[in-house]
């Protein structure tokens, strides 16, 4: 008996933990989904900082006081920062750099249908309440 209920724990345990990690993946995969290019951590404004998923504009301000004092020699010095633990510096790690220009961006949307593509749809069908098997475009 106690042997199924130790093998039923380690089961439930074992599943709890990949759903746990699933959802922290997707949680960061989301965060940062429309983003590309680096930040110089050593360079950049505050605005640019709070580009990065998870940095509001007052850590954004801590990372610049924190640098005028000592600037950043590798991107892990971050941490030092209050505000930043590891959850949050592991979000945005592969978005920093302390050197170069600052080049991070959100991506933009997906380009408009063409004007030819747009003349060729024709408008939403409104279903009549009246006659639900006439269809009238509106």
């Amino acid at each position: 008996m106690k042997k199924i209920m130790f093998a039923t724990m380690a089961i439930s345990m074992a599943a709890l933990f990949s759903v746990t990690a699933l959802a922290e993946r997707q949680s960061s995969e989301k965060a940062d989904r429309g983003l590309s290019g680096v930040v110089n951590i050593n360079t950049a404004t505050v605005q640019q900082l709070t580009l990065l998923p998870g940095i509001g504009e007052s850590i954004a301000r801590r990372i610049v006081d924190y640098r005028s004092q000592k600037p950043f020699k590798k991107a892990e010095e971050l941490r030092g920062v209050k505000g930043i633990g590891e959850q949050t510096y592991h979000k945005i790690s592969r978005f920093l750099s302390v050197s170069g220009q600052t080049t991070l961006s959100a991506r933009s949307e997906k380009p408009a249908k063409s004007a030819q593509k747009q003349k060729d749809v024709p408008p939403n069908p409104v279903v009549a309440p009246a006659a639900l098997d006439t269809i009238a475009y509106a």
